[in-house]
């Protein structure tokens, strides 16, 4: 549903993570070799890459898209950068930072000579104008303005210093900063407006988007030979002279454009083609993605689904294990919290903790009064059926709606009815402002466990706000230590799952392939690819 952040030094394989031998034929790395394991990286060539979704927009302060963050990692660049091995927060275009001990203000200094790709400079007025942007409304910032939550200004103190300033802590800032999302676009093109950036966002990355973004097509990127200040100090431009991103939402299309030679690389392999084109001689990369997990969220403003037992019912039903390995062949970890397991301050205790449990969802279902049972087999109370209806967002990724598909039938086998309603994104939208949902799939890429404040603090997808998970996300996000962060972190798992209010299905795993010409593929500490890096061999 969306994309976001990450953490912990234990990270121990979580990005280029082996999910198992069948999955993963090779890890991208920053190997110094050609093909064969001999030569240098040569200069040159553009890189073909086939995206799953269309976005609407793809300025990263804008959208909420993860199909975004890949396509614009290249073009806007970061104040820090997040270690994908360690998780530490490490320079980029600020150059050193200083937070205060109550982590409501940020000082940082930049690196010098700086430029967005229209010659504009990235100075501190910059910056400024880029944070005054996103948490402006007329933004419409859906995702980017979560990570200033609380923003109280920035106060420029020179060319290259500044002081970003929030009115309660904000542990999760550095991380946040470190993300697409925060990424920098130059003020000069901020003043066409929103509208103009959502087709072609200007930063100061080693890639430039060269037309606008054409929708249900894609676009295209080049290289900026001037490019000398990447991450931790970095000062070499790409490889590449470019890439171009293509619009191909059927799994079938993007594989098949793969093999005929058509496309250098795709995102998002279908599982069951993983195998196939390992053994066909292509690069099957991946990585363990960090947030929240596909995910069920009650809506718990209905009945019966405000009652803890109604909600653990359905939690009960489903069986998790099932689904990831008939739809997805074992390849997608089973979830077993609202943290995927390769976030920071993940609950180990809830690890390995099965839920699927056929006999007492009967049991609780009994206990609510759902004795009687309808033609059709559904469980009913004082004549109405026992339904659940969930608008689904078609098109859908990684097999999602068959997803929805086994867990209707799991349901149905306990007398629940699961109304599944294909919706396209806006009316999914509509739906989650106006409640009328029971449930709902969100997932959310992030490397910070403050994710969960999106989902379970005020705007809560349960549209209940339970005050002792609030209080639990609120302070962990109100320190920088990390023993207090874990401890504060844990609780709010626990009383998730104690109450049922969401049901974790799998972590998500973004999985690419790509022809044995191309080097250096990478992925982010988000578990997105990189292609500063890249290189296309002879």
């Amino acid at each position: 549903m969306r994309g976001g952040t990450r953490w912990r030094g234990r990270w121990a394989g979580v990005l280029c993570g082996v999910l198992g031998a069948t999955l993963l034929a090779a890890c991208g790395s920053d190997d110094e070799s050609d093909g064969n394991g001999t030569g240098a990286p040569r200069q040159g060539g553009r890189l073909t890459y086939a995206i799953d979704l269309n976005p609407t927009c793809i300025d990263p302060q804008q959208s909420a898209s993860a199909t975004v963050q890949v396509i614009t990692r290249g073009v806007v660049d970061s104040l820090v950068t997040q270690d994908p091995k360690t998780g530490a927060i490490k320079p980029w275009i600020a150059t050193s930072w200083t937070v205060s001990e109550d982590a409501r203000e940020y000082t940082f200094k930049l690196r010098h000579g700086v430029t967005f790709s229209d010659g504009t400079p990235l100075d501190a007025a910059a910056v400024k104008a880029n944070f005054d942007r996103i948490v402006d409304p007329a933004t419409k910032s859906t995702f980017s303005a979560i990570y200033l939550r609380g923003y109280g200004g920035t106060t420029v103190q020179g060319k290259d210093a500044f002081t970003v300033r929030f009115s309660a802590p904000n542990a999760p800032f550095l991380q946040a900063a470190s993300t697409a999302f925060l990424g920098l676009e130059s003020p000069a093109s901020l003043t066409k407006g929103p509208e103009a950036t959502c087709l072609k966002p200007v930063g100061s990355g080693p890639f430039t988007v060269n037309d606008k973004y054409i929708s249900q097509k894609g676009v295209t990127v080049s290289r900026r030979a001037d490019y000398a200040w990447g991450p931790d100090g970095g000062t070499q431009a790409t490889r590449l002279d470019g890439l171009d991103f293509r619009v191909l939402p059927e799994d079938r299309v993007r594989v098949n454009s793969l093999q005929s030679g058509e496309l250098d690389a795709v995102a998002n392999v279908p599982t069951g083609d993983v195998k196939k084109l390992q053994s066909a001689g292509y690069q099957v990369l991946s990585a363990r993605q960090p947030g929240l997990p596909y995910t069920l969220f009650f809506n718990e403003q209905h009945s019966p689904w405000s009652e803890p037992e109604a909600r653990k019912a359905v939690r009960a039903a489903i069986d998790q294990d099932q689904i990831v390995n008939s739809i997805y062949g074992g390849q997608y970890p089973h979830a077993y919290s609202v943290l995927a397991k390769a976030t920071p301050h993940y609950l180990a205790t809830l690890n390995g903790r099965k839920t699927y449990d056929p006999a007492q969802a009967n049991r609780l279902l009994d206990g609510l009064g759902y004795t009687q049972r309808d033609g059709a087999g559904y469980r009913t109370k004082d004549g109405k059926r026992l339904t659940l209806e969930w608008p689904l967002r078609s098109p859908s990724q990684k097999q999602k709606a068959v997803v929805a598909q086994l867990i209707q039938q799991q349901l149905k086998s306990v007398g629940i009815q699961l109304v599944l309603t294909p919706v396209s994104v806006p009316v999914q939208q509509v739906a989650i402002q106006k409640g009328t949902y029971d449930l709902l799939d969100p997932s959310v890429v992030s490397a910070d466990p403050n994710v969960l404040i999106a989902d379970f603090g005020p705007d809560s997808l349960t549209r209940v706000v339970d005050p002792q998970i609030l209080a639990a996300l609120t302070a962990g996000a109100s320190t920088l230590d990390p023993a207090k962060r874990q401890a504060a972190y844990a609780q709010a798992q626990q009383l998730i799952f104690d109450r049922a209010d969401a049901i974790p299905i799998f972590d998500e795993v973004y999985i690419a392939a790509a022809a044995s010409k191309v080097r250096g593929l990478t992925f982010d500490a988000q578990g997105y690819p990189l292609f500063s890096g890249v290189w296309l061999a002879g």
